[in-house]
């Protein structure tokens, strides 16, 4: 289990005392190294640890006195609560942060990203800045693609609005050609009758 989690759902102090919960050192004849040793990358993670347990300690004495005075008076027991800063994961990845070489610290500044000298261990942080950023980009892709839209509707808004101009016009050509040839074929029948009046009955025969 996470350490994290692991947090969430037991006091950590109350763990340790019980089961004797100690920092895995171990080292494996067969492996290269033990990847979930706290002494992978540093060894004063181990003294942090037992700075941790020496101050938990005492603040989950100060904790119980408390609770049995609260039973005494006849007022409820609250649960233990211990600070962000008090917790072990924090306290550890802290400490982590502040052993690393310069290098890998200049270059996660640089990638200005959801990184672990932003949430230092906290996984409910990171998952609500996750959340956040996936979020945040998929409001900006529906803005493009409306903004696209409307872009789009102007357009053809534009194109609509210029083509009743053309078919009026194309209409207007039309209608005069029309007429035109309506005329030009009642010119020729009023000639053919007129040349036909010429005659009389007598020659036409």
């Amino acid at each position: 289990m996470h350490l994290w989690c692991m947090d969430r759902c037991f006091d950590l102090l109350e763990i340790a005392q019980a089961f004797d919960l100690k920092p895995d050192t171990r080292y494996f004849e067969k492996e290269e190294r033990n990847p979930m040793a706290m002494t992978r990358d540093h060894d004063e993670l181990v003294m942090e640890f037992e700075e941790w347990r020496t101050s938990q300690q005492a603040a989950y004495e100060e904790w119980q006195r408390s609770s049995e005075t609260n039973k005494m008076m006849g007022l409820p027991i609250q649960n233990r609560q211990v600070g962000r800063e008090a917790k072990l994961w924090y306290v550890l990845t802290t400490k982590h942060l502040a052993l690393e070489t310069p290098v890998r610290s200049n270059m996660r500044k640089k990638r200005n990203g959801i990184s672990i000298d932003k949430h230092k261990g906290d996984l409910d942080w990171y998952v609500e800045r996750v959340n956040e950023k996936k979020f945040s980009k998929k409001g900006q892709s529906v803005i493009e693609e409306l903004d696209s839209d409307d872009e789009e509707g102007r357009q053809t808004g534009a194109s609509r609005a210029a083509r009743p101009s053309i078919d009026k016009r194309k209409r207007e050509e039309y209608e005069f050609d029309d007429n035109d040839n309506a005329s030009h074929s009642q010119t020729a029948t009023w000639n053919k009758r007129a040349k036909q009046s010429c005659y009389s009955p007598v020659e036409r025969r």
